[in-house]
């Protein structure tokens, strides 16, 4: 079992209200979308910061 599996899980434990609208899509579907959302924010995040710091100054 992965680590983000067993953190999932653990939450859930926790709270079992929390997941449920995770609960409706496939585990493979949900690590696709956090993998989706992390690239963006990766190369997304930069770019803004560039934009929003050193371009106003050329």
């Amino acid at each position: 079992m992965s680590l983000v599996t067993r953190a999932w899980n653990q939450a859930r434990q926790r709270r079992p209200d929390a997941g449920q609208p995770a609960d409706s899509i496939s585990e493979p579907v949900y690590y696709k979308q956090i993998l989706t959302y992390s690239v963006i924010v990766v190369v997304a995040g930069p770019l803004l910061v560039w934009a929003a710091l050193i371009l106003p100054g050329w």
